[in-house]
């Protein structure tokens, strides 16, 4: 199964996209997406993630992973990982797809939400409030059946593709 990330506006501190799920029938809209600004250096947790494709890996340990087993009973948080399986998406440290409002909370890593829009007291994107909650519940009910508890991993490979297409 592929979800394709399509960045389509930035800001110095903030990149507005969506996600797409692609299976054997037409792509659909899943949630879109806030990450932090583009840099050329990177600054942890200030940075986006590269355009590449990621392995997605359900995960059971770390503070989303407890955080949302305890809020919503789940089995596994959303990780992106390079394609060899490394815990480090490109020259980022880990990274999960988790909720956020602000760019603040992203700390380098994909926020989701119903919408995102621009703040023009910030000059930054953000997810519109109480829309990130339902959109990763959404994304993590379309992974959820292809999780086995057994092996603790994905029965089919789960690839995260992002697209860089930034509207001047």
């Amino acid at each position: 199964m592929d979800l394709f990330h399509y960045r389509i506006q930035q800001t110095k501190d903030s990149t507005r996209g969506f996600l797409m799920l692609k299976t054997d029938s037409p792509m659909r809209w899943v949630c879109d997406v806030l990450e932090d600004g583009y840099r050329e250096k990177k600054e942890h947790g200030k940075t986006r993630i590269d355009a590449l494709t990621y392995q997605v890996h359900p995960i059971q340990f770390g503070r989303f992973y407890a955080q949302y087993k305890k809020d919503h009973q789940h089995k596994f948080a959303i990780a992106l990982m390079d394609s060899e399986g490394i815990d480090r998406a490109g020259r980022h440290g880990s990274v999960r797809v988790h909720k956020g409002n602000v760019v603040d909370d992203t700390e380098g890593c994909p926020l989701v939400g119903n919408r995102v829009d621009y703040d023009s007291t910030t000059k930054n994107f953000c997810v519109v409030p109480s829309s990130s909650t339902p959109a990763y519940l959404r994304l993590y009910k379309a992974l959820e059946s292809l999780f086995d508890e057994e092996t603790k991993a994905f029965t089919v490979p789960v690839r995260w593709i992002i697209v860089d297409q930034i509207l001047v």
